[in-house]
Parts: C-alpha cells; structure tokens; sequence
C-alpha cells in the first residue's frame, strides 16, 4: 500500500523515564547430555584500535595478532559447516530493530513491512489502518497485552535437511509478551532442536513445522507454526514478524556498530586442523556485522553448546537495546532499507507504532528473556537427528509464571510435546532481566 508523502509530526512523548538499578546475574545450570552441535564460525571484523582479521572462508584463513593493548587473533571467518552459518540468536534483534525503526517515526516504509509473508498467515490478526482523507498518524496509548511470535528465516540448501527460500526453517523462535499495564516485556526463547516428532518433518524438529506445512493445503506454514505452539505450551499469539537471517551482518553495520560485553575469550579452532582461525578477547568490543555473526554463532568453547550459546547472546540484546536507546532519527533512516527488505509483519502501521512507543520508555529491569526448559536426548531421532525435549514439570512452572494469566495455570500434562528418550537433567529456563545481563562487565572500562 502506497502513500503521498508529506511532512508529518509523531508524537512519542509518552516513553516513560527509565527506573533504578537492576538485580546482580544469574548463575549456569548443570549441563544435560546430549544438547548441542559443533558449527563453523563466520566472518568477523574489529575497530576501536583493533586489527583487522582476513577473511577466512573455504579456501583458505588467515589470522593477526590483535592490537589495543591485547594481543591475539582477531575475529575471522571460518571454514566450518555451512548448515550453521545463519544461525545466530537474532529473533530479539528483529524485534527491537523493528521497534525502533517505527519510534523514529518511519511511517511511509512501515507501511511495505504489512502481511508480504509468502509462508501464510494468521487469520484471526487484523490490521487496521485508517481510510480518512488525512490520516492520523498519533497512535494510541499501548494498552493490555500483546504476543507475538518472532520467527528467524534460514534457507540454507546444505545439511541434513535441505531448505530453499519456500521452504525455510524457522532456527530462530523467540515469543514475546507486551504488558501495557505493566509495561513490561517478557521473552521466551525456544530451541530449534525441541523434538516435535512428525510434526517437524524430516528432523522431527520444531524449526522444520514451517517448511513441512508451506505446500499442504492453502499453504499456512506461519499458520501451521502459531496453531503447534498454541495447542502444545498453551501460549496465545496474536502476530508475528519474521526476520531473514541474512539480515544480521548489514542490519549491524547500517548501525554503526553494537558495543557488547564479551563474557569470555572466545577461540575458534579449525576442527581438522586444529589451526585458530577466530577469536573474540573478553571485555567491551564495539561489534560490526561480521563480529556479531561470530559472536552470536559461537559454541566451540562452551560447555553447554546451544544452551550456554543462548545465555551468553543476551549481552548482544543488551548492547542492541541500549543503542536504540540512544538512535538518532539519522540511524533510524539508515536501518529502513534494511528492515524494509528483510523484515515482515502482519501488525498494522498504528499499532507497530504504539508498540514502538510502549518499549523505547521500558526500563531494562522489566525487559526478561528466559529460554524454553529442556533435557538432552537420549537417543537420535530417525537415526540421525539430535534432538532436545521438553522438559514438562519445569516448563509449565515457567509459563505460569511469567507467560500465562495468574487464574489460568497451565498443568505439566498439557504440554503437548512427543515424549522421547532423555538423559542428564533438565536445563533450566534461566530466566534473567535486561538490567542482569547489562550488570555483567558494567564494572570493566570500555575501551
């Protein structure tokens, strides 16, 4: 839908004043057996008196010692498995890319963003927009609650499981819960690998639900995604927004950058020949589009792979939230491009842009994210998928808590996932706020 284009004023001076402090970090859970995969690493820059890595992609990588007063390689590309190489944890930075976009007041381009899915639909989303002569463009006071499902887009044509861009997995699930009263947002990450058995098709994995269900019928794969979660965690959506994992490297760098606190040393090894071919040095890094993919992709060196690799994005979401906090109209301008080629949504133009004004004003100590809890497989699925399964006792108990209306409890029984031989302990949902996480390394000096 098109517009004349014209000056307009929006109005978003209802963002509240941010809160107080925010609560220490949480701790790790043990590990489960059998959760997580080795994956290659990407491509990767520096800048604040860094080195510049070579890139590093099949063929060939080169690695420099790092300057700025810490030695080491740099960040740079690596030659693994191509079938990890969009899997970064992004949903939360679809969300707030597109959050922030519609606060600076990006009307005209929202406008492209609104139900240009080609995957389906959900049918019971309306979007209204208003038809007048001269349309208001002042939304309305964000009120109630809000869900909504942010689904990462990855095409990759390797691996087990081929995907073209009809066919996507959705490696990135990420749902969220806007609370106008209590102006509060709750994030609930949901692994890629939880086993859904057919439903999931080839790999019985819920990131395949989307792409086993494009071609049945009218074609809902979005559809078909909302109904499994709906039915089986007994979580309401109301929408979605879906982010094309390609976006990551040139939605970062139209930024000018995200400075993030790197909880470790970070070192990728080339698995054949043991050759370091990417490392990130603890402490304050301003990252470029190539050092988030690093960062987002890393699990080489982490105990728990996926699980540990989930906790640790959360500094990339804090870094992300506090520079949109701080964009200029100029940076908004710069991101539309991008958000307009690879982002979707079926939310309308005015209720984009009352959801915009709602989470800019949020203080960090009501933003959580927590993560779906889960065991480790037992046993591979169709032979040779590894899987994770819901872990039910504890998952009821988190959805309740903070997903679900305090006089409609959820029971461990109604969650509906398959069963499927588990080992180990359960991981538990490590629920933190975006104050806990930005707590982390805020006593260490930025470079």
């Amino acid at each position: 839908m098109s517009r004349p284009q014209e000056n307009r004023e929006i109005d978003i001076t209802r963002a509240r004043p941010k809160k107080g402090a925010a609560p220490a970090p949480q701790g790790s859970q043990p590990v489960p057996h059998g959760v997580g995969e080795h994956a290659g690493q990407q491509d990767a820059q520096k800048q604040h008196g860094t080195a510049r890595a070579s890139s590093a992609r099949p063929g060939g990588a080169k690695a420099h010692a790092g300057a700025g007063g810490q030695a080491g390689t740099r960040p740079a590309g690596a030659r693994g498995k191509r079938t990890g190489r969009r899997r970064a944890g992004i949903a939360a930075l679809a969300v707030l890319l597109v959050l922030a976009a519609l606060a600076g007041g990006a009307y005209l381009y929202v406008d492209s963003l609104i139900d240009r899915s080609d995957l389906g639909s959900f049918d019971d989303v309306s979007s209204p927009v208003s038809t007048s002569a001269e349309p208001s463009i002042v939304p309305p006071d964000f009120a109630g609650v809000r869900n909504l499902l942010v689904l990462g887009l990855d095409y990759e044509a390797e691996g087990p499981v081929a995907r073209d861009e009809k066919h996507p997995n959705t490696d990135m699930i990420l749902y969220v819960r806007l609370d106008g009263n209590a102006h509060s947002m709750t994030m609930l990450q949901i692994p890629r690998d939880v086993f859904v058995g057919e439903a999931g098709g080839a790999a019985g994995k819920i990131n395949g639900i989307l792409a086993k269900n494009v071609d049945i019928g009218d074609g809902n794969g979005l559809g078909a995604v909302k109904t499994y979660i709906e039915t089986n965690f007994g979580l309401p959506i109301d929408d979605y927004v879906t982010i094309d994992m390609d976006a990551l490297t040139e939605m970062v760098d139209a930024f000018g950058g995200v400075e993030v606190y790197v909880p470790q040393n970070m070192r990728y090894y080339n698995e054949k020949t043991g050759a370091l071919e990417g490392e990130l040095l603890q402490g304050w890094r301003t990252l470029l589009g190539g050092d988030c993919e690093f960062f987002l992709r890393y699990r080489q060196g982490l105990p728990r792979s996926d699980l540990d690799r989930l906790v640790m994005q959360r500094q990339f979401y804090a870094g992300l939230f506090r520079r949109l906090k701080t964009a200029s109209v100029g940076d908004i301008v710069k991101l539309l491009p991008v958000a307009q080629k690879y982002i979707k949504t079926d939310i309308s133009t005015l209720e984009l842009m009352s959801i915009a004004i709602e989470v800019s004003g949020m203080d960090s100590a009501d933003i959580s994210i927590g993560r779906l809890p889960v065991y480790g497989s037992g046993q591979l699925y169709a032979g040779e998928h590894s899987v994770v399964v819901t872990a039910k006792e504890e998952t009821a108990a988190l959805l309740n808590e903070y997903f679900r209306p305090a006089d409609d409890p959820i029971a461990a029984a109604d969650i509906g996932t398959p069963e499927w031989p588990t080992t180990g302990g359960a991981a538990s949902a490590e629920m933190s706020t975006m104050g806990d996480v930005e707590a982390v390394g805020a006593e260490e000096p930025r470079k």
